[in-house]
């Protein structure tokens, strides 16, 4: 399956995802403890692991491929359309791009 999306649309909706993580991770699993908006850089601690985890646009982009295949392709309950994202989505494209998989509710 190939979806037609331009690089420049696909960093939009992952700014607008990752702009709003730092607030929206609040009562995850992964918390995002730090960030840079300039250089999209952002560090998740994992409260089930104790670990940390630097996503930066790279590992975003993979995570949000990952994402999209998860979600067109095997049976979930979260939304392929960025309109209806909320945090349970935000959350499960930084697990994709810290794990490759969603492995946290």
């Amino acid at each position: 399956m190939d979806i037609d999306i331009t690089q420049e649309q696909e960093d939009k909706i992952l700014r607008d995802v990752f702009d709003n993580f730092p607030e929206a991770s609040k009562g995850m699993s992964l918390q995002c403890t730090r960030w840079n908006y300039k250089e999209f850089k952002f560090t998740f601690h994992d409260l089930e692991t104790d670990k940390s985890h630097l996503i930066d646009l790279q590992n975003a982009r993979k995570g949000f491929e990952t994402y999209l295949k998860i979600v067109l392709l095997e049976e979930t309950a979260l939304d392929a359309n960025p309109k209806n994202w909320d945090a349970d989505n935000h959350d499960a494209i930084v697990q994709c791009a810290i794990f490759g998989k969603i492995i946290y509710g």
